[in-house]
């Protein structure tokens, strides 16, 4: 491009020289627009042009969405947004990424064109009183629109993503630590309540090693209503296995389910304690593989409750069994790389049990498959042998 500065022939004339119908370059107006198509892509493809674009970019751009159809939906805060994109947070450019999958917005990058078309003149047009300058000028601006902006934009959504990925699975892994070390409540019998309206709340009590003791299923909330029935079955229960604790879940019905077992525990004379436990994943486990293994006999719906009462129990080793993006930890866990997620829960829960250490005498494979030195196969023949 320097060396075609430096030309004192006319542009038409130098033209005529590569006419050739053969290869589709029928006149001089073909020939030149040939060679500014060629210029145009040598511009996008120079990575210090690029690499320098992307600085301005990420110093000045600003990120904006509008809504793609007017209907209400999780995103209507974003209908009619910006932000710099030096300063937006990684929560907000995963929901913008959910809202624009789901059609629900329109996002672009508004970039400091002007700025970034100023530079590449800078870098490129020696001698602004050449022939060449006007039509070196256009071919500038025409490399950016069409070759580099979109390109550009593409990469920088693309690394703002990754970036925002990288934090969330960060914030997963260090609530999910949190959550699995949680002290586990030693020596106590613990019920499950898994709350519930229509099906009822299913029942399950766990002596202190974590065997099933027993599972049924009551019905104090809507529409039923049937608070003395439940009250009466639950005492005998909690008189039959002198249980400690209850653990309520708080899904559906939670409230109503806490008030319950708070005016029940007011007409029994032992010591009895009860806790809300996050359920998150329960249902998912429930009619898993491995729930199936474990309690081939017990329905789906009573293994909730099972999960539950063990959740409180041992939060570590129940926890294992559930999907990652299932726990309800982080933030938009199924937005982000799975496998990396994975990795990631598998790196925090290693560092957990190897931190407190298991007791082998009633650990499940689940949660000595995580110990150094025994993988998934072998850790099922040890629990047999066992």
């Amino acid at each position: 491009m320097i060396y075609l500065q430096k030309e004192k022939r006319d542009l038409y004339e130098m033209a005529t020289e590569y006419i050739d119908s053969e290869k589709g370059v029928e006149t001089a107006e073909d020939a030149i627009n040939g060679a500014l198509d060629i210029i145009a892509e040598n511009i996008a493809d120079d990575s210090d042009y690029r690499k320098k674009i992307k600085s301005f970019c990420f110093r000045e751009a600003v990120i904006s969405t509008k809504a793609a159809k007017e209907e209400k939906s999780p995103y209507e805060m974003y209908y009619d947004f910006s932000e710099p994109i030096l300063k937006i947070p990684s929560h907000r450019i995963l929901a913008i990424n959910r809202g624009e999958k789901e059609e629900f917005l329109k996002v672009k990058l508004d970039k400091p064109e002007e700025k970034i078309v100023d530079y590449l003149k800078k870098q490129i047009i020696q001698d602004y009183k050449s022939q060449f300058s006007e039509v070196l000028e256009k071919t500038i601006i025409d490399s950016y629109k069409r070759l580099i902006e979109p390109s550009i934009e593409r990469e920088i959504r693309s690394d703002l993503s990754e970036k925002s990925e990288e934090q969330a699975i960060k914030v997963f892994g260090k609530n999910a630590k949190q959550l699995l070390l949680q002290p586990p409540i030693k020596n106590m019998t613990v019920m499950g309540f898994d709350p519930a309206y229509r099906t009822g709340c299913k029942i399950a009590v766990i002596d202190k090693t974590g065997k099933v003791l027993d599972t049924t299923t009551v019905y104090p909330t809507d529409p039923q209503n049937d608070v003395e029935g439940a009250k009466k079955i639950l005492k005998g229960l909690i008189q039959k296995h002198q249980i400690n604790m209850i653990a309520i879940g708080n899904g559906t019905a939670s409230r109503e389910s806490e008030m319950f077992v708070s005016d029940m525990m007011k007409e029994i004379d032992s010591e009895i304690y009860y806790a809300i436990v996050s359920e998150a994943g329960a249902s998912v486990y429930s009619a898993s593989k491995l729930a199936t293994e474990e309690y081939p006999d017990i329905n789906v719906s009573l293994r909730g409750a099972i999960s539950i009462a063990r959740r409180l129990q041992d939060p570590l080793s129940e926890l294992v069994k559930i999907d990652p993006k299932s726990i309800g930890v982080g933030q938009y866990q199924h937005d982000v790389n799975q496998k990396k997620l994975n990795e990631s829960l598998t790196g925090v829960v290693e560092d957990a049990v190897n931190s407190v250490g298991v007791d082998v005498n009633t650990a499940t494979p689940s949660l000595l498959s995580y110990v150094s030195g025994i993988n998934r196969n072998n850790c099922k023949k040890y629990c047999q042998v066992s």
